[in-house]
């Protein structure tokens, strides 16, 4: 079976790019386990080990994760997500599961939905969503041809990274620009026809995680 944290690493690899923020990527381990300890997720992490630690204690002290005694060795200790953090998640895997693919996948790809559910999990558990890069990848797949400008309002990231991201997005090929027809003095984006295909393939196998783990959380609510 598919875990969350599995696709957005085929998504990685084949892009040669980070999808997540090393914050949300700590939530995200979460998302297939329930418990984890120190050890298990800096394994599962991409940071280094330094930040890491500091990445935990910062997420540990905004309540998006706690601590608590290993039931089996009372030396260690385990994580797990707030109620904050599982509502917020919980929330959206509803939201997903309830719909078609494609329904799930156009209102999962609204620019401004994006924006502003990277603003709300900022707000509910403190921490940044997706990399910048991502963010662009993404934006470009829903909507072809985006400018620079319109990108302002969409990319949750300061300009000069924005800009950065840019260039090094299209040195590696994944995107392209092309000016535009009736104005030549502005450059539009498109994504290859590799971003596509796998950006595509990723949220099939989103969406089937999402509705799978949808299901569960409902049988669990019903059992209770």
């Amino acid at each position: 079976m598919d875990s969350f944290l599995g696709i957005m690493r085929d998504i990685e690899a084949a892009l040669q790019i980070r999808t997540m923020t090393y914050e949300y990527e700590i939530i995200a381990c979460f998302f297939d386990v329930d418990a984890l300890t120190p050890h298990e997720l800096s394994g599962l992490s991409r940071c280094s080990h330094s930040a890491f630690s500091t990445i935990l204690r910062r997420l540990e002290g905004r309540q998006a994760i706690f601590s608590e005694v290993h039931p089996a060795d009372k030396r260690s200790r385990i994580y797990r997500l707030s109620a904050k953090s599982s509502d917020f998640i919980r929330q959206g895997r509803t939201n997903y599961g309830i719909k078609s693919f494609d329904d799930w996948r156009e209102a999962d790809g609204d620019t401004q939905l994006l924006r502003i559910y990277s603003a709300d999990i900022r707000k509910a558990v403190g921490i940044r969503h997706l990399t910048c890069e991502y963010q662009i990848l993404l934006n470009l797949y829903y909507r072809s041809g985006i400018t620079n400008m319109e990108f302002t309002n969409i990319v949750d990231v300061s300009p000069t990274k924005f800009n950065s991201s840019l260039r090094e997005l299209s040195e590696m090929g994944l995107i392209h620009s092309d000016k535009d027809a009736s104005d030549k003095r502005i450059k539009r984006y498109f994504i290859s026809a590799n971003v596509k295909e796998t950006i595509e393939g990723a949220y099939r196998r989103l969406y089937h995680w999402a509705r799978e783990k949808s299901l569960l959380a409902d049988t669990a609510n019903r059992s209770s």
